[in-house]
């Protein structure tokens, strides 16, 4: 080899190290600027921007300072219950992981709900959503919690060790259900009152944790949390005697009907049809309500 051969061969060598240690400067640079952690409570309007463009793009305008007010109210800070993505500090994926506790027939279960999870349309295919799982699985496991959950479609969750499980009944009582089924009930002892007083949330609330099998709930946030998903919560009224609660959505969905009495149903569903003028109901039912199950299954 010449003198001039060995200039550019060494030339050609320089330029190859020089150009790898440009390749890893800047993958050390990007592994930098991508953060996988949990949210600090700084970041709970970031939060609140980032999931309600991303379920607005997936589906239709969502807000969820209104949609959730328990945990994204204004006077509410749960920001520290989230684990995200952030490239260049901004947030790419999120999720939410809620602890719950329930009373079963006096046991006690500690439970997670993981829900709001969300990649922006332009981070998809990255990765990003099995490091969160991965992260946040690992640190419930250790909180010692008994059980997670989470809705969605079932092979995208199989990959991360759910399975299906847990049923829920759901009934869809229509007015023609109505004028065939409750022809000969009167409704006029009952009304539906807006759930707005503290008296009548206090009563309400006392049905509720008299259930055998409930979530802990707060006093301070029951009324919250009958608000979620765009509910309404009503008090029912049956001889000037408060019997019951309801909540219900702008589209008749009904998550939670309690009554004190089981012989109520008849005339509350059909002071129901009266009150709204709505044509259908959507009521939901566990699968240890068995006096709503057979009412139900009766008249639908």
């Amino acid at each position: 080899m010449n003198m001039s051969d060995y200039k550019q061969s060494e030339g050609f060598i320089a330029r190859n190290c020089r150009n790898k240690d440009v390749k890893r400067t800047k993958e050390r640079i990007a592994k930098q600027m991508i953060q996988c952690r949990k949210a600090i409570p700084d970041e709970k309007d970031e939060i609140i921007d980032f999931i309600n463009y991303v379920f607005s793009q997936n589906e239709r305008p969502h807000d969820f300072k209104k949609l959730l007010p328990k945990l994204y109210g204004d006077s509410r800070n749960y920001a520290e219950i989230h684990y995200l993505v952030k490239e260049d500090d901004k947030i790419k994926a999120l999720i939410c992981t809620m602890p719950i506790e329930y009373s079963i027939y006096g046991n006690e279960i500690k439970a997670c709900c993981i829900g709001m999870v969300s990649v922006h349309p332009y981070a998809r295919n990255k990765g990003y959503m099995k490091r969160l799982m991965k992260e946040a699985l690992t640190d419930i496991k250790n909180q010692g919690c008994h059980y997670v959950f989470l809705g969605g479609q079932r092979q995208r969750y199989e990959y991360f060790g759910f399975e299906p499980s847990g049923i829920q009944m759901e009934f869809y009582l229509t007015s023609d259900n109505a004028r065939h089924g409750l022809t000969h009930t009167d409704s006029t002892p009952v009304k539906i009152v807006p759930l707005t007083t503290e008296e009548l949330l206090d009563k309400a609330y006392s049905f509720y944790v008299a259930q055998p099998v409930h979530a802990h709930r707060s006093r301070e946030d029951f009324y919250d949390i009958l608000s979620t998903w765009d509910c309404i919560p009503y008090g029912i009224i049956v001889n000037y005697e408060f019997s019951g609660y309801l909540t219900m959505s702008p589209d008749g969905w009904i998550p939670e009907l309690l009554l004190a009495d089981t012989k109520h149903y008849s005339a509350v569903l059909k002071a129901l049809f009266t009150h709204t003028g709505k044509e259908q109901f959507r009521l939901l039912a566990a699968p240890y309500d068995f006096n709503k199950i057979n009412y139900l299954q009766n008249i639908v």
